[in-house]
């Protein structure tokens, strides 16, 4: 058997798997590799181009060409509309045509902009007959088919992800007895799925991981990826009661959250439960968990705690081959998210209970149509004949007109020669305008450093002369006399929202105990060096006389006050961002007997500043003597 492919187009996550046959016709798993979609790959406008994109990366990364290589795929829960219907018992004859009537009935689009198909499911003890209806538009499946096209790659099935993960456990879990429950926490779904003595039935559920990273995102105030990038490196899910939580703020706001939303999901597992036993099923006696959202730390520990039942990772490679040349320690820390493309591998190789094909009418045309191939090549040759012989005779005529032809192109060739050098000139003369424009902006930036710096330095000189005196009644002596203040800037460096070429951080954690992971982007704090070609904050630390002998809260009222000062002075606003220029969450803190103390701003911009290659990040660094005459 050639190596075909598995893919699983998940809601947050594309996966992808290279299979064969080992011997005796057992499936082989030869490679495999995940690659993330974002927030915007569970969006249906902007999906089409982020899948695209992610499926040639990793078959780039993978070493996998296509070619022509055919692919099973699968369709996430979230764009699959799946129905199980209980119908009298028919002969199979008849079977297809009471299913559509069913398909009218139930699907909620019009059959003509779908594309539907059935698995009979057997009889169930009452004598009905069960069947697992399931319908995709014909447009998202057309959405994959323009991705897979791309890729050289020649689709052969279709499946939907609830199908493709009961086949993936019925194979290697055939053996259990009694009820067993499979719970899959997808990105933006969650299949609850039921087993029992041959008996499969499931639901899904709108509650998936994403809940918990834009819960995590809104409430840190961070990007969805900043925060979907900490829940994967740091999060885990609290254990309720009397645990202590962690002491990095941000792991400790993940962990609730989680647990949260984990919660919502388990009052929806808990009615799936009670609707399958109102069906006749059993209790059940074992979860297995699966899924990217299982991954997270004591999610098992978790749904054991509440469900009150033996909790497992479900392992959708237990009876197949794993090729030498995988990292056996590395997979087995990812299987049992791979449920579905192993279902889609044991398509090619096993007869399995649930076996549906998504593929459009579109696609089935040409299918028939390479198979016709052979008649239609014979035809292309006997129209090819007939209009040899037109040819032949139009030939003696087109002679007369290709020596006119030939006579004319000498005349104009001359002038197309002229046409390209035009062209050339026009272009260097364009080059040098944008080089022009580069050093102006250049030129102008310099500038706009210099009026920076001089607006600060008047801004800190005429808060110097206002000697400072506590408006905090309750912190502390409102009758305390006016205390001379000074201030002064100790480093301006230039920052961005935009991604560091070189990864790092700027600074260390604000706020956050030692040691502890970093925390991710927070709204008034830098969170990365700003890129080699512009900038459009600065990052400001200044240093200020110590005043909490005079004032306990002197510190961070004197802080807040140059903040205010700087936000409606008028030549700052000129230049910064009133509502964008902040005191980050770092205010030094001293003790009693100190000189100084530190604090930070970050000032916005109204037009981000060119930088010079050469001085990435940091125009200006270092002290500034004289600014604010700080001592």
């Amino acid at each position: 058997m050639k190596p075909f492919l598995c893919i699983d187009f998940g809601a947050g996550t594309l996966k992808l798997a290279e299979f064969d046959s080992a011997k005796a016709g057992a499936l082989r798993l030869l490679k495999y590799g995940t690659r993330p979609l974002g927030l915007a790959g569970s969006k249906e406008g902007e999906r089409g181009s982020i899948v695209e994109q992610a499926l040639k990366e990793l078959m780039a990364e993978l070493g996998i060409s296509g070619r022509g290589q055919e692919v099973h795929i699968c369709v996430p829960g979230f764009q699959v509309f799946s129905k199980f219907l209980a119908l009298p018992p028919v002969e199979d004859s008849k079977l297809a045509q009471i299913v559509e009537y069913e398909a009218q009935q139930n699907v909620p689009f019009p059959l003509d902009e779908v594309t539907w198909h059935y698995t009979d499911l057997g009889a169930k003890e009452t004598g009905e007959r069960e069947v697992l209806l399931a319908a995709v538009k014909t447009e998202v499946i057309e959405t994959y088919y323009r991705a897979l096209q791309g890729a050289k790659l020649n689709l052969q099935l279709v499946d939907a992800s609830t199908a493709a993960l009961h086949n993936a456990f019925r194979y290697n879990y055939g053996e259990l007895e009694g009820c067993t429950m499979l719970l899959d926490i997808g990105a933006k779904t969650s299949n609850v799925m039921f087993v029992e003595k041959g008996r499969f039935f499931a639901r899904g559920v709108n509650i998936g991981a994403n809940s918990i990273t834009q819960e995590f995102a809104n409430e840190g105030q961070m990007a969805f990826e900043d925060a979907e990038e900490y829940k994967k490196s740091y999060g885990f899910v609290h254990l309720g009661g009397a645990y202590e939580e962690a002491e990095d703020p941000y792991q400790a706001m993940v962990s609730k959250i989680a647990r949260q939303v984990l919660t919502r999901l388990h009052i929806q597992i808990n009615q799936t439960i009670q609707f399958y036993r109102g069906q006749g099923g059993s209790a059940p006696e074992r979860l297995y968990l699966s899924g990217g959202a299982s991954l997270l730390g004591y999610t098992a520990d978790f749904f054991s705690e509440k469900l009150g039942l033996q909790v497992e990772y479900f392992n959708p490679f237990r009876n197949i081959e794993i090729a030498p040349s995988i990292d056996s320690e590395a997979f087995s820390l990812v299987a049992s998210t791979l449920g579905e493309v192993s279902g889609l591998g044991l398509r090619k190789v096993a007869d399995c209970p649930a076996e549906l094909n998504l593929i459009p009418k579109s696609e089935r045309i040409n299918k028939i149509i390479d198979k016709k191939k052979p008649y239609a090549v014979a035809a292309v040759y006997v129209l090819a004949g007939i209009f040899w012989v037109i040819g032949w005779f139009n030939g003696l005529i087109v002679n007369e007109r290709v020596e006119k032809h030939a006579k004319i192109t000498a005349q104009i060739l001359p002038l197309q020669k002229n046409q390209k050098d035009m062209k050339a000139k026009t272009e260097e003369l364009n080059e040098a305008i944008e080089q022009t424009k580069t050093y102006e902006e250049l030129l102008e930036g310099r500038l706009r450093w210099v009026k920076m710096l001089d607006a600060l330095q008047k801004a800190l000189l005429e808060m110097e002369q206002q000697p400072f005196k506590s408006t905090n009644s309750i912190a502390g002596q409102p009758d305390a006399e006016p205390v001379p203040v000074a201030v002064w800037v100790t480093s301006l460096r230039a920052v961005s929202d935009l991604p560091n070429p070189v990864g790092g951080m700027i600074g260390g954690p604000m706020g956050l105990p030692a040691g502890g992971p970093p925390p991710p982007a927070v709204r008034g704090q830098p969170s990365v060096a700003a890129p080699t070609n512009q900038a459009d904050k600065l990052w400001v630390k200044f240093r200020a006389r110590n005043l909490i002998s005079a004032v306990a809260t002197g510190n961070e009222e004197f802080s807040q006050r140059i903040a205010r000062m700087l936000q409606t002075n008028a030549a700052c606003t000129n230049l910064f961002i009133p509502a964008e220029s902040v005191l980050t969450n770092k205010i030094e803190q001293v003790a009693f007997d100190a000189v100084d103390y530190g604090f930070e701003m970050v000032l916005k911009l109204k037009k981000p500043i060119k930088l010079e290659a050469s001085q990435p990040g940091n125009p200006m660094m270092g002290g500034f003597p004289g600014m604010g005459g700080g001592n």
